[in-house]
């Protein structure tokens, strides 16, 4: 029954709201069986830290490479640094005809302060 309870909650998060908190971006996340984590800022702040499984999409031409990997319904979960230019890249993949697309409201920002895991593996 608590199993069911939590389950509802999450889907009832994911399919009625576009902005979510660090504590519900994570949730959602961690407990979705496939989901796309992007990352749209600038490629020298992702290849320092990002957070864990996120795959950079800071440039346009880079994000419409990935997301021809996707059909529309899988859930695509999208940061920058605090939360404004990821609303723009949300609305670039609603016209691309997504329907799943939740922003890291307060963006990556909020997301470290708060003690979310931080992949700080660099990248070159």
């Amino acid at each position: 029954m608590k199993i069911f309870f939590f389950f509802f909650m999450i889907s009832s998060t994911v399919f009625s709201q576009e902005n979510l908190s660090a504590h519900d971006f994570f949730s959602i996340q961690d407990s979705a069986e496939q989901v796309v984590v992007l990352d749209v800022r600038p490629y020298e702040e992702y290849s320092e830290e990002r957070i864990p499984g996120a795959l950079y999409a800071g440039e346009k031409k880079v994000l419409m490479e990935l997301i021809k990997n996707y059909e529309s319904c899988i859930p695509i979960f999208v940061y920058c640094e605090y939360g404004k230019r990821s609303k723009t890249v949300m609305i670039l993949l609603k016209k691309q005809g997504f329907e799943r697309i939740y922003n890291l409201e307060a963006g990556y920002k909020d997301w470290k302060r708060r003690g979310f895991p931080v992949d700080t593996e660099k990248i070159d």
